[in-house]
């Protein structure tokens, strides 16, 4: 904890894809809002998303860890960003709104599948069971906030 990258990694996890987190939330509460989602087709791609996170994570588990680091993760924050800012042109079209949907998981399971690795290199394997557990405490202090 004397260092300043465990700083920096507990503000990148506590923080990051804020957006994702937001969308992942309350999509349905959004649907409902907009009106564009029926309640029946919610059910279905909320059933269908665990089994496309699947295969999306087991797909991408061979091909990330042939890259370094930064180079997964900023192009993933870059197309978040993306999302995040083209998501208020889609909000009336329901297909658009549902490829949304699942292109955030698919950026989300990127991200998670990328930064786990990431802090065991830095790390090491000693303390990262212990420094994990205190970033995903900021993270699920941000995603109460998120909720409120």
């Amino acid at each position: 904890m004397k260092n300043w990258r465990f700083y920096t990694c507990f503000f990148l996890c506590s923080f990051k894809l804020i957006h994702a987190n937001l969308i992942g939330g309350t999509f349905a509460i959004l649907s409902n809002h907009y009106d564009t989602v029926s309640m029946d087709s919610q059910k279905i791609i909320t059933t269908i998303a665990p089994i496309v996170n699947l295969a999306v994570t087991f797909t991408l588990s061979f091909v990330i860890d042939k890259f370094k680091f930064r180079h997964i993760i900023i192009p993933t924050y870059i197309l978040c960003l993306a999302h995040a800012l083209t998501f208020q042109l889609i909000k009336d079209n329901s297909v658009l709104y549902i490829i949304y949907f699942f292109a955030i998981t698919i950026i989300t399971a990127i991200d998670n599948l990328s930064t786990f690795p990431h802090f065991m290199k830095v790390f090491g394997m000693k303390y990262i069971v212990v420094i994990f557990g205190i970033f995903n405490i900021g993270v699920g202090y941000f995603n109460l906030g998120i909720s409120i």
